[in-house]
């Protein structure tokens, strides 16, 4: 059996010890991982919650469990008094006393002790509108938005073509019917900050036709590029697979498609220039990109007049 581990995302305790009524739940998040880090995506979770007074190891003044599952991107979401209690009642829990603890354990697996963090309990109540986004990656408490970090790899609204990120700039973020689209998460393509050194990058491997480096469509850089690396050829993508942009080293030669998306949606490359691509045509010809024009045409492998190459990666 693997082991377990949780991601603690957020504890929203809405209560003030001043106050003399409780709170009617604890909202609870978290992502749920192997012990190799990979998400516990859409796995049976069950998880026994104890709250327990003054300290960590204090006593236990209320017990429940949930029978959950988790989504695709391994978050789990319950509200704590909404179990099913095996000890205590959670209406009668005196939350002026002192500092209150909540534990998780995921059957025998303790999953850690966090203390609940108080904060006004006026803005808890029966007409508060909380709910958590399809994605599971915003949290909307009334008319306010949380992004909840470490669920998706980014939130869409926080992000603009041509931004800076991730080592180079945002040139486009995958739609449905992408190669990398994952639905319910946010991948794209990043082009590199500049181009390679030099203008004289011939495609490399002449008369060598690679299976599987013929792919034109966006997402597909990645997979022409690893079958050219393979066959032990290719100046241009191996100018960009032994490169570290911004401390990234998973860079690749884009897709014809990707350079064309690259050159409308940021820019930035040398008008007069023509940059090559991953896809080959057959075992001669390669796609080149010409920026002026922003379209594709074919030129021999070899040729390496006024080429230079522009890398890309993915998140």
């Amino acid at each position: 059996m693997k082991n377990h581990f949780l991601i603690p995302i957020l504890f929203l305790f809405l209560a003030l010890s001043s106050y003399s009524q409780s709170p009617q739940g604890i909202p609870y998040q978290a992502v749920m991982r192997n012990a190799d880090g990979s998400v516990m995506a859409s796995s049976p979770v069950n998880l026994t919650l104890m709250i327990h007074d003054g300290t960590a190891n204090g006593t236990v003044v209320y017990q429940e469990s949930h029978a959950l599952t988790s989504n695709a991107q391994g978050l789990v979401s319950c509200v704590v008094g909404n179990g099913v209690v095996s000890q205590g009642n959670f209406s009668n829990i005196n939350w002026g006393s002192g500092p209150k603890f909540l534990h998780v354990m995921m059957g025998t697996t303790d999953l850690g002790t966090q203390q609940l963090m108080s904060v006004p309990y006026a803005l808890y109540t029966e007409e508060t509108n909380l709910r958590v986004s399809p994605t599971g990656d915003t949290l909307t408490i009334g008319g306010s938005s949380i992004v909840v970090p470490g669920i998706s790899a980014v939130n869409t609204t926080s992000l603009t073509i041509g931004q800076d990120y991730q080592g180079g700039k945002l040139a486009y973020v995958y739609q449905p019917g992408d190669i990398g689209y994952v639905a319910g998460e946010v991948h794209g393509l990043i082009a590199a900050p500049q181009d390679l050194s030099g203008w004289n990058y011939s495609w490399g491997c002449y008369g060598t036709e690679i299976v599987g480096a013929n792919g034109i469509e966006v997402g597909s850089g990645l997979q022409n590029s690893l079958e050219i690396i393979t066959s032990g050829c290719g100046d241009a993508v191996v100018g960009c697979t032994t490169n570290n942009f911004g401390g990234y080293n998973d860079w690749y030669l884009p897709s014809i498609n990707e350079l064309i998306i690259i050159n409308t949606n940021i820019g930035g490359l040398v008008n007069t220039a023509t940059y090559w691509s991953s896809t080959q045509i057959n075992s001669d010809f390669a796609y080149r990109l010409s920026v002026s024009g922003n379209s594709a045409f074919q030129v021999n492998k070899y040729n390496s007049n006024y080429v230079f190459v522009r890398c890309a990666r993915s998140f």
